[in-house]
């Protein structure tokens, strides 16, 4: 699973003529992978820790999406005690906690197509996020990029990978990667990320992030959000 290695030993200073050049198209490869990597790592958690972001502005969820929009219908989750609104992307659904809202003035994940979470009891600060993120750019397999992204995230302060293991999202191939690091501020932080691609080749990033103190009480929140997602 770990690939740190491969990312320090790239070749460095000055070019030279390469002579194998097949290992150096895999080099090209591997810088193409990682970058997506962090393209989908992305810079998280600033709001959640109390630094607030430039909002999207708007009341309604996922506002600045595009077309993909959040429904207004509520249904009952798979998990009892939690009730899940339904956002729709291209070419799948899944569900996010009913009530949870856009925060005006917070961003967590700046590129995220969609995303809602619970503010303090001040709005100044927000306590739990839920974001989707999609890139149509990612032509390799989803071991590979969660391989990167686990790689990437190693770079946090306090990193601590909590699990990696495949599942699958409506009968096709998922990855669930959880972390725990610390922001810059100091807080102690846990995320989960659901991986999947679309038949249309999207790679979907379901991102949830925690205080530390919120996690053990989301588990079953984050059950519901896993069985909650359909290919359409």
């Amino acid at each position: 699973m770990e690939r740190v290695q491969a990312v320090t030993s790239f070749p460095r200073g000055t070019a030279r003529p390469c002579s194998r050049p097949m290992r150096a198209i895999r080099g090209v490869r591997r810088v193409r992978v990682l970058a997506c990597g962090a393209a989908l790592l992305a810079v998280t958690a600033l709001t959640v820790a109390g630094c607030g972001g430039e909002g999207g502005g708007g009341d309604e969820p996922g506002a600045g999406a595009g077309s993909h929009r959040a429904s207004q219908t509520s249904p009952a989750s798979p998990e009892a005690g939690v009730r899940l609104a339904t956002y729709r992307g291209q070419g799948f659904t899944v569900g996010y906690p009913e009530g949870w809202t856009k925060v005006p003035g917070h961003t967590v994940v700046p590129k995220a197509a969609f995303e809602v979470g619970v503010s303090s009891r001040d709005g100044t600060t927000m306590q739990s996020s839920f974001d989707v993120l999609v890139n149509e750019d990612l032509p390799f397999p989803l071991a590979r990029i969660t391989d990167d992204f686990v790689a990437f995230s190693r770079a946090s302060d306090a990193f601590r990978l909590l699990g990696r293991q495949r599942i699958e999202l409506d009968g096709a191939e998922g990855w669930e990667v959880r972390k725990a690091y610390r922001s810059p501020e100091g807080l102690d932080l846990r995320q989960v990320d659901l991986f999947t691609k679309t038949p249309q080749g999207r790679v979907v990033d379901i991102r949830m992030i925690f205080t530390a103190s919120r996690y053990e009480a989301s588990q079953g929140l984050v059950s519901s959000v896993r069985s909650s997602f359909r290919f359409v």
